[in-house]
């Protein structure tokens, strides 16, 4: 392994963040409130080359 000195860490790592357990200690997930949805729409708008 590596070690690294610094004033910030962000561990973007999601719900089972290996960061989250070695800053805190392992625990089960709570919930925060939000709520958040995903999908893949297999759509092309006809002026897709003028909305960028």
């Amino acid at each position: 392994g590596q070690k690294y000195d610094g004033d910030l860490l962000v561990g973007a790592d999601g719900i089972w963040s290996k960061v989250r357990a070695k800053l805190f200690g392992a625990s089960e997930a709570t919930y925060s409130g939000y709520t958040c949805y995903t999908g893949i729409a297999d759509f092309v708008p006809p002026d897709i080359e003028s909305v960028g």
